[in-house]
């Protein structure tokens, strides 16, 4: 998945493994996806977002409470 986003241009990406499985997407520290939140790992098509925009998708954003 890092590939993937590094390859879009997506730069700074850090992918952090927590506690039973979970992790956090965030690019320059920016929440991009929470396993932990979203009770899954992410699609392609959640990823390719992410790489073309920088910013977490609609069903993510709403999560956060920011759609």
């Amino acid at each position: 998945m890092r590939a993937r986003l590094q390859e879009s241009g997506v730069q700074n990406v850090t992918m952090a493994p927590g506690q039973s499985g979970q992790f956090d997407v965030t690019s320059d520290g920016a929440l991009l996806y929470s396993k932990h939140l979203m009770g899954r790992f992410p699609m392609d098509s959640e990823v390719d977002h992410w790489a073309s925009t920088g910013q977490p998708d609609a069903a993510f954003a709403k999560v956060l409470g920011q759609a």
